[in-house]
């Protein structure tokens, strides 16, 4: 079942990245891109982590959950820094 999960994850990742290279390619298309970061999605969330112990070490494997967990680790690294500004500003309070 680990490898099914597995196959289909690096499916839906090479499709979604297929997808939203051909959007921007010659004229845009918006099904393109919201199919691609669909397929993203899926990926991410089909594919068993070795954070959460899922799955054994092979440096393959790892090469590929790199790949796929790379767009979501920067995606929340970029929300995270930016609640920490926002968290750490010092408004003045407005009374009205």
């Amino acid at each position: 079942m680990e490898r099914l999960r597995e196959v289909v994850a690096v499916i839906l990742f090479a499709t979604g990245i297929f997808s939203i290279i051909n959007a921007f390619i010659g004229q845009f298309d918006l099904l393109f891109l919201l199919t691609g970061f669909a397929c993203l999605v899926l990926a991410y969330f089909i594919w068993p982590s070795k954070k959460n112990n899922y799955r054994e070490d092979n440096i393959y494997l790892d090469a590929l959950e790199f790949a796929i967990e790379l767009p979501f680790d920067i995606l929340f690294w970029v929300l995270r820094s930016l609640i920490k500004i926002f968290r750490k500003a010092d408004l003045p309070d407005i009374d009205v």
